[in-house]
């Protein structure tokens, strides 16, 4: 007992990774508010929010202006030393070291930024109180609270923390209703607090968020369940706990403790997890401790009933925001390398019970070896979270695909699809081919693969073989060569040399130095937005629950390859490559890719027809005249309707070869979308927010020079976008370039301002994403994602 509880004490205490991340948010935000602060002109939004505010009546004055110095200086010290009377001697170092913290940077920043107050800015602004002459970005007093309630937040309870963090926007309101402060001022105080806060528990450390054994054995005490001799034991899977009991009857158990306010449940862990890998395990902290409890002991007293060996369920007990599953104890080892006693009769029992599992129509959802228990009475199955009742053939072969790889990591290849097809069947096996990808796998599976890289193309090639069937191959999306690169280059830089000289290369020049680059945030935001957007639509066109921040990331990746083939061919490829690897088979994922393709033709077509309509009803045709641009002008739209007439030729050549055969693909899946009409709107809506966030990014650049019309911007990129696309240049080089000069200048543009804002377009949307686009390729190839 004592060396359990020294063991406690050793986690009591820990770094935690989410820190970086919630620092590296915090910077993000405070840059964009510094750039909005920055600005000449504070913006009718904003000096709107700061009216409404500061003037509010005086009688709300006393509360607002009572609770604001919670964010003051003094607060530091009131806050440590009620910690040091409630003996949290960490907690008050943590206090005192954000807080000061807080206090010392946004004083020194305000002196480096220099943005005036509101009174300086602003007619009529109300003076609230005592106001101290400063400069206003940021907000100390916002970035004082936020940095006390970041470092008290883990002593707290779920509640009080509610309500400190209530006090931190009050706080910040009460900035801004005192006139010391515009909104953005007090955004970017909370964004300083908070990372400051953050960076403090990534150097001292946090409490872990798990409770004492004592507290867990008073609990399962209070809901009749005594136990004693309790202690912590190593969890498998995400925001849960675990621990060893022994019961009033000398039973040993297994506790699980689920709760919202362990580390692994952190919202922005979750977030993160979900957004870049989306496990299996990451669906357990989707879901509230109770319904997680309540599912694992159902379908766990499903498979017991079905007479496979389990864990027996002991109870369950739910309290406040946490929950717990008592199971009974199994003794044994987990079924990873290095287990002792795993022999070719304990790996047939394992493939029985798994039979057995699947027989009765249930799953286990993550059968990956550490939750198989090899002990004296033979293999048990723990950990039913992710099981399910009435479970598909892709929930049973992703069983199967998981437990070969478990499998043939404690023996060889050979007796894992062996012992897989005596106990299931052939079909079975069969089916779950496909899924021995890396992707499908969970990923303390994936981490033991790094060991044997080439376990799993054996797995595949023996699985074919014994089955007589062909395993689906995984390629590379494009053969990268310098050979390929050197064209484009070469290319882009005629582009760019030759668009100047159409107005002019001093009134060019002279349009770049007036850019305002205030606008660049906003056109970067809106490419980004194109990468999200086109991977929602990917996702739903296969309706598989892929995960979002790696199929954007293939999305980037497909970016670069498009660079190297034309026609969009070289993203199609590698999207294809990567569905492969997801799983899905190549005529499925080629007519997944096709159906993305097909609702964005569909999408741009009927706006651009919209557009049009709209501009034949108003009679105003967006006061549209032919180009006001040099002679010289009209070589170059010459050469992008010659780009055009070639492109043209060029797909009605290789229409049969190249896409003949994904169209009939796509067939049965457009008929499957009607029958699920939400999932056409999804892929529609994602679809349509691809175009809208180029539109936004157009018309950021056209903003930064000078502006124009909205609709008119909005069908001058359409019909440009449009006749680009049959270009046989890779995105269209060339040929968009030309068409958007031209249509921006037939909308009032001046050709310089119009040239400018087209390369600065191209060259965040187009040229931007390369580099991040090759990183994603490399990373995603050394994966396995491609």
């Amino acid at each position: 007992m004592e060396s359990s509880q020294r063991q406690w004490e050793r986690l009591l205490v820990r770094r935690q990774g989410v820190d970086v991340a919630r620092v590296a948010v915090a910077g993000a935000i405070f840059g964009l508010a510094t750039v909005v602060a920055r600005g000449d002109d504070p913006g009718r939004f904003q000096i709107n929010i700061f009216r409404l505010v500061n003037d509010l009546p005086t009688a709300a004055g006393p509360p607002l202006l009572g609770i604001m110095q919670f964010g003051a200086l003094l607060a530091v010290g009131v806050c440590a030393a009620v910690a040091l009377l409630g003996r949290r001697v960490r907690a008050a170092q943590a206090l005192l070291v954000a807080g000061l913290s807080a206090w010392a940077l946004a004083r020194f920043l305000q002196g480096v930024i220099n943005e005036s107050p509101p009174e300086v800015r602003l007619r009529g602004v109300h003076l609230h109180g005592a106001v101290t002459p400063a400069h206003s970005f940021p907000a100390s007093h916002a970035a004082v609270a936020a940095a006390l309630a970041t470092a008290a937040s883990p002593y707290l309870s779920r509640r009080t923390r509610h309500l400190v963090w209530a006090a931190v926007f009050v706080v910040a309101i009460a900035r801004v209703y005192n006139g010391a402060h515009f909104p953005v001022d007090v955004i970017g105080g909370l964004a300083l607090g908070w990372g400051i806060g953050s960076a403090v528990h990534l150097g001292l450390g946090r409490p872990r968020g798990t409770p004492s054994p004592e507290w867990i054995a008073n609990v399962l005490a209070d809901a009749g369940r005594p136990v004693r001799d309790v202690w912590r034991t190593r969890s498998t899977e995400v925001a849960a706990a675990a621990y060893h009991a022994v019961d009033d009857g000398g039973r040993a158990l297994h506790i699980t403790f689920v709760g919202r306010d362990l580390p692994e449940a952190d919202w922005l862990y979750r977030a993160g997890r979900i957004l870049a890998f989306r496990e299996v395990e990451d669906e357990v902290a989707a879901s509230t401790p109770a319904h997680r409890v309540a599912h694992e002991s159902y379908v766990t007293l499903l498979a017991q009933r079905a007479g496979v060996a389990v864990a027996s369920v002991v109870g369950a007990v739910d309290s406040n925001s946490a929950a717990m599953i008592v199971t009974s104890w199994v003794a044994g080892n987990p079924l990873v390398p290095g287990a002792p006693c795993v022999d070719a009769a304990v790996l047939e029992r394992v493939w029985k019970e798994v039979a057995a599992l699947h027989e009765a129509g249930l799953s286990h959802g993550a059968l990956r070896g550490d939750h198989i228990i090899v002990g004296p009475n033979g293999p048990v199955l723990v950990s039913f979270a992710l099981g399910r009742d009435g479970a598909s053939a892709s929930d049973r072969a992703k069983d199967i695909a998981e437990l070969l790889v478990s499998v043939a990591l404690v023996s060889d290849v050979r007796t894992a699809v062996e012992g897989a097809i005596a106990a299931l069947g052939t079909a079975a096996v069969t089916a779950a081919l496909p899924l021995l990808q890396p992707l499908v796998l969970s990923s303390s599976s994936r981490r033991r693969l790094r060991q044997v890289p080439t376990l799993l193309s054996e797995l595949r090639t023996e699985v074919a073989r014994i089955t007589i069937s062909s395993a689906p191959p995984i390629q590379a999306p494009v053969r990268l060569a310098v050979r390929n690169l050197f064209p484009l280059a070469l290319l882009g830089v005629a582009v760019y040399v030759l668009l100047p000289q159409v107005a002019t290369a001093g009134t060019t020049a002279r349009a770049v130095g007036a850019f305002q680059w205030i606008w660049l945030p906003a056109m970067v935001l809106a490419a980004t937005a194109t990468y999200v957007m086109s991977s929602l639509a990917l996702i739903t066109a296969t309706g598989r629950p892929l995960a979002l921040g790696r199929t954007t990331a293939a999305q980037l990746a497909g970016a670069f390859t498009n660079r190297l083939a034309p026609a969009g061919l070289g993203g199609m490829a590698t999207e294809v490559r990567y569905l492969q690897a997801a799983g899905l088979r190549r005529g499925d994922a080629a007519g997944s890719v096709v159906l993305k393709s097909v609702a964005g033709f569909a999408v741009h077509a009927a706006a651009l027809a919209a557009v049009l309509v709209f501009a034949g009803s108003s009679h105003q045709h967006f006061g549209i005249r032919a180009p006001d641009v040099p002679e010289r002008w009209e070589a170059l739209v010459l050469f992008a309707v010659a780009l055009a007439v070639v492109g043209l030729v060029l797909a009605a050549i290789r229409f049969r070869r190249v896409w003949l055969s994904p169209l009939r693909q796509v067939y049965p899946q457009l008929r499957a979308l009607q029958a699920q009409p939400a999932r056409a709107l999804r892929l529609l809506g994602a679809s349509g927010g691809i175009t809208a966030a180029y539109v936004l990014a157009l018309v950021a650049a056209v903003e930064a020079v000078g502006g124009a019309p909205l609709v008119p911007v909005v069908a001058v990129y359409l019909g440009a976008s449009a006749v680009a696309a049959a270009a046989p240049t890779p995105g269209g080089l060339g040929a968009i370039e030309a068409g958007l000069v031209a249509g921006l200048t037939s909308v009032g543009m001046q050709p310089a301002e119009a040239v400018t804002a087209v390369l600065i377009f191209r060259l965040v949307t187009y040229w931007g994403p390369v580099l991040p686009g090759a990183a994603a390729f490399w990373l995603l190839r050394r994966g396995g994602a491609i």
